[in-house]
């Protein structure tokens, strides 16, 4: 008889369920259950996951079994083949149409038989539920790391040191771990590179302020453009607060502990290769070590570096030491940027398309700038903020009814699992038809449920959205009193470019009516 044999593992290892030991069990499988002459062939993958079937060697089982190559495929435990369900029903419906017989040993399952096959789909969702809750083993502890302050090593960032701890956990088991703590020296840098960026609005400028004065990182090197962006966007050292979480989570990182002016901790961020991993797959949670920054100043340089992402918009940002306006207008006319141009005696805005074509593509008369800055200072001093509060609220969305939905998704969803579980259980009572029948139905349930989790999932991020925007309109109120309140008082004009970055989204210029429009972040005011 021709029987294949495969085996897998998913580290290089001696120990336990190795390769070697797998096939030799399987050969005194073959020697106790088919007696007598048997052409053997071993397929073995080492060092792959059983989470998908992208193995160089079951893929050749897989083509030698459509070839006919074999009669039986025997494996030592249902989850050398795979953990995923779906990939697992798809491999014994296609050896079943092939007339070839599975195997495996550790369950004692045989799918010649029909009760062998009505356990088989059985125990393979076992496997996939046993794959998951290693997962969420995994993430767990990973909260419990965070929630215990505990940093895993590695180079603390600027400002912290790493302490060892020595703890008695619940089992009254005693237990060492790191813990950062406030290095004062490093952080009083930290606290200089959050007031100068919010100061200069650029972190170009930050670095060029920071090598001028030989101030230096963790490992004595000179900051780069980079390392300053690192220490602007950890959460290590925000006070946390409802806002900044509310924050983590509109970006999609998942979220763990409740805020009480303590710095954030991130896991998850690369894989075991060091590959970035996607931010829905960070976990962010409330340590034990004390936040400095306050939550309002990080918020408002998060603000500030998702508005200077892109390369060109930093490079205007930094074009004029005149206005403060550098890098927001735009020419209502043809809508493309309007730059500082300089007069004998005053400075102006001028569309840039208007300029490279000579007039042939706009004719957008340009504006002086001092009056032009004045113009809308004022306007946006003397705004009726009711309003503006109302021009918000208008644009503020209504999640109720998404939640409500979502809600009524999950409850679908909890009574399809209860059908499907009944089912399961009824499986192994019936006979073939019978079984064929619940078999059927239990892959329907499955779609129906996949389906339904879908959707959920299209609810969520639609509710995600729209409290983004609903906080979002929140900032900007708060920052425009900020701005009344502080603007006059400050000298600074790069500072002064910052704040109006932090609130103000676009205005435009139409020198035909000299009107003057001016767009809001998350609103559309004309003024």
């Amino acid at each position: 008889m021709k029987i294949a044999i495969y085996s897998r593992k998913s580290v290089f290892t001696g120990k336990g369920d190795s390769i070697e030991n797998q096939v030799q069990l399987c050969k005194e499988y073959i020697n106790l259950h088919y007696p007598g002459e048997n052409e053997v062939t071993i397929y073995e993958d080492e060092g792959f996951s059983g989470g998908n079937t992208n193995r160089p060697k079951f893929q050749e089982l897989l083509r030698d079994a459509r070839q006919k190559k074999f009669e039986c495929l025997i494996c030592y435990r249902l989850d050398r083949i795979s953990r995923n369900v779906s990939d697992f029903s798809t491999l014994i419906e296609e050896l079943n149409d092939l007339g070839i017989d599975f195997v495996s040993i550790k369950e004692q399952f045989d799918t010649s038989t029909p009760m062998g096959r009505a356990m088989m789909y059985i125990s393979s969702v076992f496997a996939q539920l046993e794959r998951e809750t290693i997962a969420e083993r995994v993430r767990d502890n990973m909260i419990e790391l965070a929630k215990h302050g505990r940093w895993l090593g590695g180079t603390p960032p600027l400002g912290f040191d790493s302490e060892a701890m020595v703890y008695i956990d619940e089992e009254m088991k005693e237990r060492k771990m790191s813990k950062l703590i406030i290095n004062k020296e490093e952080m009083e840098l930290v606290k200089k590179i959050y007031d100068k960026y919010l100061e200069l609005g650029s972190i170009h400028q930050v670095v060029i302020f920071l090598q001028q004065n030989r101030y230096v990182g963790k490992r004595g090197k000179l900051f780069s453009a980079s390392a300053v962006s690192k220490i602007l966007s950890n959460p290590v050292y925000v006070k946390s607060n409802d806002s900044v979480l509310e924050y983590l989570k509109s970006i999609d990182i998942q979220v763990f502990g409740q805020k009480d002016d303590n710095g954030i901790l991130t896991y998850n961020k690369r894989d075991a290769k060091f590959n970035k991993r996607d931010k829905t797959e960070w976990i962010a949670a409330v340590g034990k070590h004390k936040g400095v920054i306050s939550a309002d100043k990080w918020l408002l340089t998060q603000r500030l570096l998702h508005k200077n992402k892109d390369k060109t918009k930093m490079m205007r940002l930094g074009t004029s030491n005149k206005s403060p306006l550098t890098g927001l207008v735009k020419c209502a006319k043809c809508g493309s940027n309007m730059r500082i141009a300089y007069g004998r005696n005053h400075h102006y805005y001028t569309c840039t398309r208007k300029i490279s074509s000579k007039n042939a593509l706009c004719d957008n008369p340009s504006v002086n700038g001092n009056d032009f800055e004045k113009a809308v200072i004022d306007n946006i001093m003397n705004l009726d903020k009711s309003k503006l509060i109302a021009t918000m609220n208008n644009n503020m969305k209504d999640v109720e009814s998404d939640k409500k939905l979502i809600e009524r998704i999950k409850t679908d969803i909890d009574i399809k699992k209860k059908q499907l579980d009944k089912l399961t259980e009824n499986l192994a009572k019936f006979d073939d038809d019978i079984s064929d029948i619940l078999i059927d139905k239990i892959n329907t349930l499955s779609r129906e449920i996949k389906e339904l989790q879908a959707q959920a999932s299209e609810v969520a991020i639609t509710i995600d959205k729209e409290e983004t925007t609903n906080r979002n309109a929140a900032l900007v109120l708060n920052t425009y009193d900020n701005f009344k309140n502080n603007y006059n008082n400050i000298k600074d004009i790069r500072a002064k470019r910052a704040l109006f970055s932090m609130f103000v989204d676009e205005i435009r210029w139409n020198g035909d009516t000299s009107e003057i429009q001016i767009d809001f972040w998350g609103s559309k005011k004309k003024v």
